[in-house]
């Protein structure tokens, strides 16, 4: 009896806030709610606010401002769906932490290991006006074997570097233009397969918010930065071999 007395509510709220005086508050019979607009579009909560300067939806928590979560369905899923365009500069996301006494983080994402799991996935250029850094400490590590700088002479030697271009007609991937400089990440598989590994392009909602898979592909990587540790194990062995060229030099003379 309850349940039906809470149902005979929300369908008399719902008619009755999709009257004209309430158009810019909707609450539809099916309890999904519009602000700033008279339709929901079918979505739960939506809200719309076109005045220049101004913000659509404040929300403030005490811990948690706000808390997106999805979880049904089989198909791609968004818990977090941002976008923004027109104006001199439009900004997806706009994130600032401030004020810590500890540490400040603007985003901290964080994912399961696995060659398709990313805390971060981003389809374009990247610019960074700090640095970069992994954990290297020696508490995280296992398996720690020096690299012989012979074996990494052999390997690099069978390195083909190339120059090349990306394809322009690669649908749903920004690749950048113009001429570059590189390797073939199969080719390093054949030599270096810790270096490669296979990843999945996401696909994207189209216009109106819908979660679909269309676009997804998959495509070889390669981890550059890898290569640091060897091309440096190869130039301390080729100092070795001109260091003993040297004594041996001086020795004749």
């Amino acid at each position: 009896m309850k349940n039906i007395l809470y149902f005979v509510a929300a369908t008399v709220l719902g008619l009755a806030f999709q009257h004209s005086l309430f158009a810019q508050l909707t609450l539809s019979a099916d309890g999904n709610l519009a602000i700033g607009t008279a339709s929901t579009t079918g979505d739960r909560f939506r809200a719309i606010y076109q005045t220049s300067g101004k913000t659509a939806g404040y929300f403030s928590g005490g811990y948690i401002g706000v808390e997106a979560y999805v979880t049904a369905g089989s198909a791609t899923r968004y818990a977090v769906y941002v976008g923004a365009s027109g104006g001199s500069n439009a900004y997806g996301l706009w994130v600032h932490a401030k004020d810590a006494t500890s540490s400040n983080t603007s985003i901290y994402a964080t994912s399961s290991t696995g060659s398709n799991r990313h805390a971060g996935y981003f389809n374009g250029n990247v610019t960074v006006t700090g640095t970069f850094s992994s954990p290297s400490d020696s508490a995280l590590k296992t398996n720690i074997v020096s690299l012989a700088g012979s074996d990494a002479s052999e390997g690099v030697m069978k390195l083909r570097p190339v120059r090349y271009s990306y394809r322009s007609d690669v649908e749903g991937m920004s690749l950048p233009s113009g001429s570059r400089f590189g390797f073939i990440a199969q080719e390093i598989a054949s030599v270096y397969p810790e270096l490669v590994a296979m990843k999945l392009q996401p696909g994207e909602p189209t216009g109106d918010g819908l979660i679909v898979d269309d676009g997804e592909f998959t495509y070889t990587s390669m981890e550059y930065l890898g290569l640091i540790p060897i091309l440096v194990a190869v130039v301390q062995e080729q100092q070795r071999r001109i260091d003993n060229l040297e004594r041996i030099i001086e020795q004749r003379n």
